[in-house]
């Protein structure tokens, strides 16, 4: 082989950032799709079933950026000229099949993003992996989102084949070419040209997705933790202890997924009023922010303050009355009345207390059941992922006035 067949195969061949797009898309499919068959073959409410499917919609999301990245660089580096010998109905057809994979790149994860966020039977926040709220597409109101998730779980399935079907022509084509004898299109892909790479083109290639991805992530649609405040619930007149609420604390506890977790509600207030000799009058009424609760995982935090749960949106408080208090030995059992978005219940409340002169320390438990709270009702009725019991903890430091 001459030198200028040898220049001339080098200025064939992709830049070294086109290759490196193409083959960590290769990978982010061929991961997509063994994780997308695998988990659809397990049963509803397999353990690990559930990050699986957020591992799923994770990658597809990053697919769908890339393919805005590869787009942008390719519009402004032209791909290389397909070899000489090919006849013109090859070239039509590796020229289709390019076109169509990038069609698809880009409406397959459309189409996934529709599906979930129309979802009516199993409405579960998207956390790109476990670190980023994204938002649903603003179907909710639609008339027909029933028909919309339908079309659009549809088109999802018969996309995937299709991009199943080019990928089989796309390869056959490539190793057809590669040992028939003809000037093999292999090594486009494989080694890079020696062409200097201008970073400003690499950078705008990178930002163009970037600025969509970080506007469209600042639009999530799970509700803000700093808007809300609570209400002026001033059901006791005056109440004898003064709590110091950084020493206390409401916790929640429950089993997902076959594992454990917990979590507390960061900003509540308390009015008191409690006299050991007299438990007919105490009684002590709890404002819970609902938008406070933290658990430390964000897949958690985004479900709490959805529709199906917390629905902070509507609801911002949670209410909680403490009284008909007795004391049987050194434990005092109570009555705790909840009232939690359209619903209110009523469940033993038992704690114990310990009296340092003016100073007392409590530390309770309530044990609920969030059928009867109607909570996660709509992804989850038959407690497959979540617990139906959710114990609650309450530890309290307070100053007697």
């Amino acid at each position: 082989m001459n030198n200028s067949e040898v220049q001339r195969k080098k200025f064939q061949r992709y830049s070294l950032f086109a290759i490196l797009l193409h083959w960590i898309t290769v990978a982010l499919l061929v991961s997509i799709a063994t994780i997308g068959w695998y988990m659809s073959d397990l049963p509803d409410g397999a353990r690990g079933q559930e990050s699986l499917f957020q591992l799923h919609k994770s990658l597809g999301i990053s697919v769908l950026f890339l393919t805005i990245a590869r787009i942008t660089w390719r519009l402004m580096n032209p791909p290389p000229p397909l070899p000489s010998d090919l006849s013109n109905w090859e070239k039509l057809l590796a020229s289709s099949v390019h076109v169509g994979f990038y069609v698809l790149l880009f409406v397959i994860p459309l189409s996934g993003w529709v599906y979930v966020s129309t979802a009516t039977d199993f409405q579960i926040p998207t956390v790109l992996f476990g670190l980023i709220s994204w938002p649903h597409l603003p179907f909710s109101a639609n008339s027909n989102v029933e028909t919309i998730n339908a079309v659009a779980e549809s088109a999802h399935s018969a996309l995937v084949w299709a991009t199943i079907v080019l990928l089989v022509l796309h390869v056959a084509g490539a190793v057809k070419h590669q040992i028939s004898g003809e000037d093999g299109v292999l090594h486009r892909m494989l080694s890079a040209n020696s062409a200097p790479i201008l970073m400003r083109r690499v950078a705008i290639a990178v930002a163009v997705p970037l600025v969509l991805f970080v506007s469209i992530a600042l639009c999530s649609n799970t509700a803000s933790r700093d808007n809300q405040s609570l209400q002026d619930h001033t059901l006791l007149n005056t109440g004898n202890w003064v709590v110091d609420y950084d020493q206390s604390k409401i916790g929640f506890s429950g089993v997902h997924d076959g594992s454990d977790f917990s979590g507390s509600f960061e900003n509540w207030s308390a009015n008191v009023l409690f006299d050991e000799d007299d438990l007919d009058r105490s009684k002590a009424v709890v404002q819970i922010l609902s938008s406070s609760a933290q658990t430390g995982t964000r897949l958690y935090d985004d479900s709490l303050v959805s529709s199906e749960w917390f629905d902070t949106a509507n609801y911002s408080t949670i209410l909680v009355t403490v009284d008909e208090i007795e004391k049987i030995d050194d434990t005092y059992t109570s009555l705790a009345t909840l009232n939690l978005k359209d619903t209110e219940i009523s469940v033993p409340f038992t704690f114990v207390l310990s009296f340092d002169d003016s100073h007392a320390k409590m530390t309770g438990q309530a044990i609920l059941n969030r059928d009867s709270l109607n909570l996660g009702q709509v992804s989850d009725p038959n407690n497959e992922w979540v617990s139906n019991q959710i114990i609650v903890e309450v530890k309290v430091s307070a100053t007697r006035r």
